[in-house]
Protein backbone atom coordinates (compact mmCIF):
# COMPACT_ATOMS: atom_id res chain seq x y z
CA UNK A 1 0.00 0.00 0.00
CA UNK A 2 1.35 3.20 -1.19
CA UNK A 3 0.89 6.30 0.66
CA UNK A 4 -1.87 8.99 -0.57
CA UNK A 5 -1.39 12.51 -0.53
CA UNK A 6 -3.23 14.60 1.14
CA UNK A 7 -4.98 16.98 -1.24
CA UNK A 8 -5.54 14.11 -3.55
CA UNK A 9 -9.34 13.38 -5.02
CA UNK A 10 -10.15 9.59 -3.84
CA UNK A 11 -13.12 7.52 -4.72
CA UNK A 12 -13.79 3.89 -2.80
CA UNK A 13 -15.44 1.50 -5.39
CA UNK A 14 -16.61 -1.41 -5.13
CA UNK A 15 -15.13 -3.17 -8.12
CA UNK A 16 -12.10 -2.02 -10.19
CA UNK A 17 -12.82 1.08 -11.98
CA UNK A 18 -10.50 2.36 -14.90
CA UNK A 19 -8.90 5.88 -14.71
CA UNK A 20 -10.78 7.12 -17.43
CA UNK A 21 -13.68 6.57 -15.95
CA UNK A 22 -12.93 8.66 -13.45
CA UNK A 23 -12.45 11.14 -15.49
CA UNK A 24 -15.88 11.24 -17.10
CA UNK A 25 -18.39 13.15 -14.72
CA UNK A 26 -21.04 11.39 -16.21
CA UNK A 27 -19.86 7.89 -15.81
CA UNK A 28 -18.86 9.10 -12.06
CA UNK A 29 -22.12 10.32 -10.90
CA UNK A 30 -23.67 6.92 -12.66
CA UNK A 31 -21.40 4.79 -10.56
CA UNK A 32 -22.45 7.02 -7.39
CA UNK A 33 -25.92 6.31 -8.06
CA UNK A 34 -25.92 2.54 -8.71
CA UNK A 35 -23.53 1.99 -5.56
CA UNK A 36 -20.35 1.11 -7.43
CA UNK A 37 -18.96 4.39 -5.52
CA UNK A 38 -19.33 4.17 -1.99
CA UNK A 39 -16.90 7.56 -0.73
CA UNK A 40 -15.47 10.01 -3.46
CA UNK A 41 -13.60 12.96 -2.04
CA UNK A 42 -10.59 14.77 -1.26
CA UNK A 43 -8.16 13.19 0.96
CA UNK A 44 -7.59 14.91 4.11
CA UNK A 45 -5.29 12.47 5.99
CA UNK A 46 -3.18 9.11 5.41
CA UNK A 47 -2.04 7.48 8.11
CA UNK A 48 -0.42 3.91 7.27
CA UNK A 49 -0.31 1.77 10.35
CA UNK A 50 1.42 -1.69 10.15
CA UNK A 51 -1.83 -4.10 10.22
CA UNK A 52 -4.22 -1.41 8.38
CA UNK A 53 -4.34 2.31 7.14
CA UNK A 54 -6.55 5.22 7.64
CA UNK A 55 -7.85 6.93 5.70
CA UNK A 56 -9.48 10.88 6.40
CA UNK A 57 -11.51 11.71 3.29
Amino acid sequence: MQRIPEGMEIAVADEPLEPSQLLNQETMEEAKISGIIRISGVCLKFDKGRLHCRLWV
